[in-house]
């Protein structure tokens, strides 16, 4: 595949300077796709649904350092990324938010929602609660939008429980309590 002129293969760059690739290939055979990026700093965060970016192990999310033009992982050798696929990605401080259709991120049961600490390079499962069932979302969650100032995520998607809530695609969780909140009559469509 080409974009203007350049070689692309699933996810390519621009810098004042013509298209060019990753010169990353992405692969999980003829289903690998990128389906969100998001930029903090020198990171560029991709998700999608792959099993190995540039030629590397990477479960359906990775990170790009502009700095050093180099892949790493969410996670480790044995617990990196999610078990599915991903739908939105969006940093908050230190934290890595992501969105999808999965049941676990490294190696922590996450009902497709999660985050990764940055710093402390881990998974976590939004809303932490003694009964994992009622953590996350009972379906694919596939739009993500952060706030700062509330210190709050707000997801989007095909679900109808968030946490212990029922709800109608559109949940808050303030990240400071991993507390789910209800937004009232957020979509009037039935699932």
């Amino acid at each position: 595949t080409a974009l203007d002129g350049a070689s692309a293969r699933y996810l390519v760059r621009r810098n004042n300077t013509p298209w060019s690739d990753f010169a990353a290939p992405v692969s999980a055979g003829r289903s690998a796709a990128i389906n969100a990026v998001a930029v903090s700093g020198n990171d560029v965060f991709v998700g999608g649904t792959y099993s190995t970016i540039g030629g590397r192990p990477m479960n359906n999310i990775a990170r790009w350092n502009r700095t050093s033009a180099a892949w790493s992982m969410l996670g480790t050798d044995t617990a990196n990324g999610v078990n599915g696929d991903v739908y939105a990605i969006r940093v908050l401080g230190d934290r890595v938010f992501v969105g999808g259709f999965f049941g676990v991120a490294g190696n922590v049961p996450a009902r497709n929602i999660a985050s990764f600490s940055i710093s402390q390079q881990r998974w976590e499962a939004l809303a932490e609660s003694s009964d994992p069932s009622r953590e996350g979302t009972d379906g694919a969650v596939q739009a993500l939008a952060v706030d700062p100032a509330m210190g709050s995520v707000y997801a989007g998607g095909a679900f109808t429980i968030a946490g212990a809530d029922t709800v109608l695609g559109m949940a808050q969780v303030k990240t400071g309590t991993q507390e789910w909140v209800k937004i009232d009559d957020a979509l009037d469509v039935p699932y």
